[in-house]
C-alpha cells in the first residue's frame, strides 16, 4: 500500500468521523470537535480540521456546527452554500 493511499484513507476516515460527531452531538467549536476526534483516536491539527469542515460544507450555526443536509432548505445558511 502506498503512502498516498494511506493518507487518503485516513483523511476519509477522519472526515467520516467528523460527520458522525456533528450528527450525534452539539459541537460548538473547532476545539470541541478536535477533542471529540482525539477521544475517538484521531489526532488532527487546527488547519487540517478547518480544511475538512470547509470541504465537507459544514456550517457554523447558532447552536454549533451543522451539516448542509440538516439545514432547512430555505435557511440563509443553506442558500449561501449553494449560491456562492
Amino acid at each position: 500500500m502506498s503512502k498516498l493511499t494511506t493518507a487518503n484513507d485516513s483523511r476519509e476516515a477522519r472526515r467520516h468521523q467528523i460527520l458522525n460527531l456533528i450528527e450525534q452531538q452539539a459541537i460548538k467549536s473547532q476545539e470541541a470537535l478536535k477533542d471529540a476526534l482525539e477521544t475517538a483516536g484521531i489526532n488532527v491539527n487546527q488547519a487540517t480540521l478547518s480544511r475538512d469542515l470547509r470541504d465537507l460544507g459544514v456550517i457554523k450555526g447558532k447552536d454549533g456546527y451543522e451539516l448542509p443536509s440538516l439545514l432547512p432548505p430555505n435557511s440563509p445558511a443553506s442558500q449561501s452554500l449553494w449560491h456562492t
